[in-house]
């Protein structure tokens, strides 16, 4: 199922707004990301946000976006989809034209319903999950109210993109520890008619998982460091920046399934003055001599962040801003199959073979008998006489500025050939252009390779469905394609 826009634009608006959204009395709630959690939530270091780009260009509902940021590790299709139909129908909105991606944060709220502390953290909420629905419903009051801000803070605007690759390394493979990744830092712009800069988003691939299952308080990671560095950093140049009415700094997250943040810990960062320095030493170092065991704590978390935050804030000048002609929005809905691939004869893959056969029937079969009493992880629906999935991908454009969208963690991998289709099947201009948004409407877990899913890893599982990886790069090709002939 495909639904299509192809509008034209005279004048485009932004607004935007950023509300905090970190639970009342959050002591004694779970946090998301880790299933070996040493404990509950004990207290707050920074404050979680949700973070709303409001587009409008006309007088009619379809010719609205909005474009929701939350700081959680994840929400489950049946929790967005309730909150997707809310926002539409209050701010008479299509639901295709909504965007609500999570950054990914690994301490914070525990989103997703199926993680706890202990040894079989990761386990209990498969079957029942521990969702604290009021604090999600609370949270989206807050969401709702930062979508009014935005859509009473309309500034016209322009829009300028730059694709920016770093020489000093940020991230690495982490199924692969000896491949660094080239990430690039994905940079919208806006100004208004003055030239003057309203507001950013940024896009970056990578996990936010400084800070390990050690941790017990609540934080945003790195990304909201970035956010929060960015905009002080623009904050101090008002006469080059800032309008009136201020600047505002967006984060998604983007392909991260298995990217994470790179860090050395033969290395001191506590001396955030001299991070050019240390990422020039990090660069120049072999990588079959690199020590990538993740330094966890909050002070390499600031450091990474306001490197980023820096880098950012240089390539800002150079991003040229123009007036946008036209808006086109894609949205793809699609099926994955729940079932495993059989491997070969070996003990170690029959055991495998067993665990994707088996156990998820089972699981399935416990879904079907609960799902009416309980908010699942996903709903698996039949199609075809089989148990699937539903998800979708988007394509947003903004000219030749396309956003797309994925539904879980898509595997690097799966990221570059994307970019590659487009460059060398549609237009090698166009992949500059281009970028993916993670965690879109949905969580449809680990996206990998097929050869990935083979090698094993932890990733596999908690993915109910192996084909997923494949089916979403299939329609997020489809949908890069389809954007461009709309």
């Amino acid at each position: 199922m495909t639904y299509t826009l192809k509008s034209k634009v005279k004048s485009l608006y932004i607004g935007n707004a950023s509300v905090p959204i970190t639970p009342d009395n959050p002591k004694g709630l779970a946090l998301g990301g880790y299933g070996d959690r040493d404990d509950y939530c004990t207290g707050v270091h920074d404050d979680l946000f949700a973070r709303i780009s409001y587009f409008k260009w006309d007088k009619h509902a379809d010719t609205q976006i909005i474009l929701i940021s939350l700081d959680l590790v994840g929400i489950n299709s049946s929790v967005l989809n309730f909150f997707l139909n809310k926002i539409s129908k209050q701010f008479s909105i299509q639901k295709e034209h909504i965007l609500i991606s999570c950054t990914h944060t690994h301490s914070g709220f525990e989103s997703l319903g199926t993680l706890a502390p202990g040894i079989l953290g990761g386990f209990g909420g498969i079957l029942k999950s521990r969702l604290r629905t009021d604090v999600m419903i609370k949270i989206f009051k807050k969401v709702f109210k930062g979508i009014e801000l935005a859509k009473n803070n309309l500034i016209r605007v322009k829009i300028g993109f730059k694709k920016l690759y770093l020489e000093d390394l940020i991230a690495f493979n982490r199924r692969k520890p000896q491949k660094p990744i080239n990430k690039p830092i994905n940079i919208m712009k806006f100004t208004d008619y003055a030239g003057n800069l309203v507001s950013i988003i940024c896009c970056i691939g990578i996990h936010g998982t400084i800070l390990k299952g050690n941790n017990s308080l609540i934080s945003a990671e790195w990304m909201g460091v970035l956010v929060k560095e960015l905009g002080s950093r623009l904050e101090e140049n008002p006469l080059k920046y800032q309008n009136e009415k201020g600047v505002f700094v967006n984060f998604f997250i983007g392909a991260e399934g298995n990217v994470a943040p790179f860090t050395y810990t033969g290395l001191d960062f506590k001396n955030t003055d001299n991070l050019n320095i240390i990422y020039h030493k990090i660069r120049k170092l072999k990588a079959e001599s690199r020590d990538i065991l993740p330094n966890s704590n909050f002070e390499f978390m600031k450091a990474y962040g306001i490197f980023l935050a820096s880098k950012i804030a240089e390539a800002l000048d150079e991003i040229v801003c123009m007036q946008i002609n036209e808006i086109r929005v894609i949205e793809r809905r699609f099926y994955i199959p729940l079932y495993g691939i059989p491997r070969s004869n070996k003990i170690k893959d029959l055991l495998f073979y067993f665990k994707d056969i088996f156990l998820k029937k089972l699981f399935r079969f416990l879904f079907t008998m609960l799902h009416s009493v309980i908010v699942p992880l996903f709903n698996p629906i039949k199609y075809k006489k089989k148990y699937h999935i539903e998800t979708s991908v988007k394509a947003i454009g903004f000219d030749e500025i396309i956003m797309l969208t994925s539904p879980g963690e898509l595997f690097n991998e799966i990221e570059e050939e994307i970019y590659e289709y487009i460059r060398e099947q549609i237009d090698p201009e166009l992949e500059k252009k281009t970028f993916i948004i993670g965690f879109a409407n949905d969580y449809a877990s680990y996206l990998f390779p097929l050869e990935e899913y083979f090698k094993g890893g932890y990733e596999n599982e908690f993915q109910f469905a192996p084909l997923a990886g494949a089916l979403v790069k299939k329609e997020m090709k489809k949908a890069a394609i389809y954007i461009q002939n709309v």
